[in-house]
């Protein structure tokens, strides 16, 4: 999304009028942290609109606090793991959190877990969507996102090398490893590729 307050990223302006969106702020976020696995922090989401189901799907990573580690500047900080999880809306508005029986968190699969992240990647997974016209029923949904970690463990990884990551999923919950698709030393302040 791009806010276009002047008209620099705009090529032509024919039949294009601009007009201030009134600002609505929701009594409470779409989704908060419930589960001990979201004990830290929730981010990062895409959400999808599923024709063929008629439902919204939201992924989005979240952080639990795991324990208290030595900082490098002296004293103590807390350390976490993140996760990639999974919910669904019929309004986009009220989401569900169902029980994937996928991963394994503290001795239970009764959870939304997707997966647990790399503990060295700051962030493989970020616009997540259904492609319906692929022919490899392997690749029905992708992810793609900019992974700007100099020491991640993602797959065909230079030492040292950021960029633009992808991954496949038949079914948006088994994801193969990020493959790092297109190498760069810009940085992004934000998931801004979709």
């Amino acid at each position: 999304m791009e806010f276009l307050f002047d008209d620099y990223l705009i090529d032509r302006r024919e039949g294009v009028i601009r007009v201030l969106g009134e600002t609505i702020k929701a009594e409470k976020p779409i989704i908060a942290p419930e589960m001990p696995w979201e004990s830290d922090s929730l981010g990062r989401a895409s959400i999808i609109f599923d024709d063929d189901d008629g439902i919204y799907r939201i992924w989005y990573r979240s952080n639990a606090m795991v324990a208290a580690v030595p900082d490098v500047g002296g004293g103590d900080r807390e350390d976490s793991r993140a996760f990639l999880c999974y919910g669904e809306s019929e309004d986009g508005i009220n989401w569900g959190r169902p029980s994937l029986g996928i991963y394994e968190y503290e001795g239970s699969k009764d959870n939304n877990i997707v997966m647990e992240l790399p503990p060295d990647t700051d962030t493989p997974f970020f616009s997540i969507f259904k492609d319906p016209e692929d022919p490899d029923p392997a690749r029905r949904y992708k992810a793609i996102g900019f992974d700007d970690s100099v020491t991640s463990s993602i797959a065909d990884r230079e030492d040292g090398t950021r960029g633009v990551c992808v991954s496949y999923s038949p079914d948006g919950f088994r994801w193969e490893m990020p493959k790092l698709v297109m190498s760069t030393d810009d940085l992004t302040d934000c998931d801004c590729i979709l």
